[in-house]
């Protein structure tokens, strides 16, 4: 009963669930609801913000599909320095995502030839990391198709990281951190923005 009590209490916290005595969903859960599973709540509040107020579905529902098997960061350090983006890591494994499903969406299913892909742009140290991701697209893909919620809207991209960002944070605000630089001279110290006693160091294969 314990455990029960305190699901109920972090998703009314979190918006999804109504106060005590009702405990039914609030829109936000109702549209929540709607949608695939994520694989966590805050990749689908990301990916909810991104359909319904940053017109970028499609731009969260590719990274989401990354991200999800994505377990280091050490991969980017190997990436080809043409296929790194300006914009930070979460760009540069979006633009990855793009051209891959750019090439395979132009040429018949029977045709594609990931091997090939991976070799011309130099991700073949990452061809079992993009296989996986492109099998969690698609398997997303069809899961909007063959509902009449956010079809459209799933398909929508921007490419905008002030869009993306805004997105990722309706998700992940609780991880959202600042320099330490100007209040401690701590170059690569990070606190969290809800508390700055919690710290955390730049993990240095990372862009910012």
């Amino acid at each position: 009963e314990s455990q029960i009590l305190w699901y109920v209490e972090v998703h009314c916290i979190s918006g999804i669930l109504e106060a005590a005595p009702s405990n039914e969903f609030t829109q936000h859960g109702v549209c929540l609801a709607k949608l695939p599973d994520f694989g966590s709540l805050a990749m689908s509040k990301a990916v909810l913000a991104a359909l319904e107020n940053y017109h970028c579905g499609r731009d969260l529902i590719c990274l989401s599909s990354i991200l999800s098997v994505l377990n280091t960061t050490n991969v980017l350090k190997s990436l080809p320095q043409n296929m790194k983006s300006s914009g930070g890591d979460f760009m540069t494994l979006l633009n990855i995502m793009n051209d891959v499903l750019l090439v395979k969406q132009s040429v018949p299913t029977d045709q594609f030839d990931l091997d090939r892909f991976c070799k011309t742009t130099g991700l073949d140290c990452i061809r079992h990391i993009i296989k996986q991701a492109l099998d969690r697209y698609t398997s997303l893909e069809k899961a909007f198709h063959s509902s009449s919620n956010y079809r459209q809207e799933a398909q929508i991209r921007s490419g905008n990281w002030k869009y993306v960002a805004k997105s990722l944070l309706a998700g992940y605000s609780d991880n959202v951190f600042v320099s330490m630089k100007d209040l401690q001279e701590k170059t690569h110290q990070y606190g969290r923005y809800k508390d700055t006693t919690d710290l955390a160091i730049l993990d240095l294969q990372s862009t910012l």
